[in-house]
């Protein structure tokens, strides 16, 4: 059913549809963002493969599922009219006295062009999917350790909305 809806480029036959009616993009690896790229190579330090398709074959690793949110022209235009709107707020009189200037994309950009440049060098639009991933006992392990904590040592205090999510049970 996924195949007969989408109208992509990318991928292989088997796995993408062509001709359906919703356009998307599968991002390449060099064009993601800086911050999906720092995702991603953290968690093939702890040994999960990058998978650079999530509808083929193999699916256990770590993948990019863009939402395809700025997928047509339409959703674009959008983005930067939000994006105008946004700035013109924040670099206005009611913000003048705690604003010294605007972070991103910054006052260097001063065209349509320009901002369309930053949307898609510096906007991602992508899930993780943490509901959906089945995880092994060793692909836990990794993740939380041996008191269920996540790495860095905070309790976990909810992982998906599966009731059944416990050390040694289900889900996460």
């Amino acid at each position: 059913m996924v195949r007969a809806l989408e109208n992509t480029e990318s991928g292989e036959d088997r796995f993408h549809g062509r001709s359906g009616p919703l356009p998307i993009h599968q991002r390449t690896y060099d064009e993601l963002t800086p911050s999906v790229k720092a995702f991603i190579h953290a968690a093939e330090q702890q040994g999960y493969r990058y998978i650079d398709d999530p509808n083929a074959d193999q699916r256990s690793g770590v993948a990019a599922i863009d939402l395809n949110l700025l997928a047509t022209p339409r959703d674009r235009s959008r983005m930067l009219e939000g994006l105008k709107l946004s700035r013109g707020i924040g670099l206005g009189k009611t913000f003048a006295a705690v604003a010294e200037s605007e972070m991103m994309p910054g006052d260097q950009i001063h065209d349509d062009a320009g901002l369309e440049r930053a949307i898609d060098q510096q906007v991602a639009s992508f899930q993780h999917a943490t509901s959906t991933a089945p995880m092994d006992a060793s692909a836990r392990q990794r993740l939380l350790g041996r008191k269920w904590r996540v790495r860095d040592g905070r309790a976990v205090e909810r992982m998906d909305s599966d009731p059944d999510v416990r050390p040694g049970g289900g889900g996460a």
